[in-house]
């Protein structure tokens, strides 16, 4: 356990700085405020999460259309998206 946790450590860090390195290079590019990327105000949502929690997805355990608010129904949840190219 201890071995995975400090895997999951260093590989959270190498992603912080290549965040960093990222927004460096981004930044040095474009002097402009118009891509760097700690500018933007995330207190409001983009997206409509009641639009969303009424999405029907499948449900891998029985099968059946289940809504996608049904998912935080027992308690808080985190839903990533994920976009496949190809």
């Amino acid at each position: 356990m201890g071995v995975l946790l400090a895997a999951y450590e260093v590989l959270f860090i190498s992603t912080w700085i290549l965040y960093k390195i990222f927004l460096f290079i981004v930044g040095s590019i474009f002097p402009s405020r118009l891509f760097h990327l700690e500018s933007y105000d995330i207190t409001e949502p983009v997206m409509d999460i009641a639009k969303i929690a009424k999405t029907l997805v499948k449900s891998v355990a029985t099968g059946e259309n289940v809504a996608i608010e049904s998912f935080w129904q027992a308690g808080p949840c985190v839903i990533t998206f994920l976009r496949r190219f190809g």
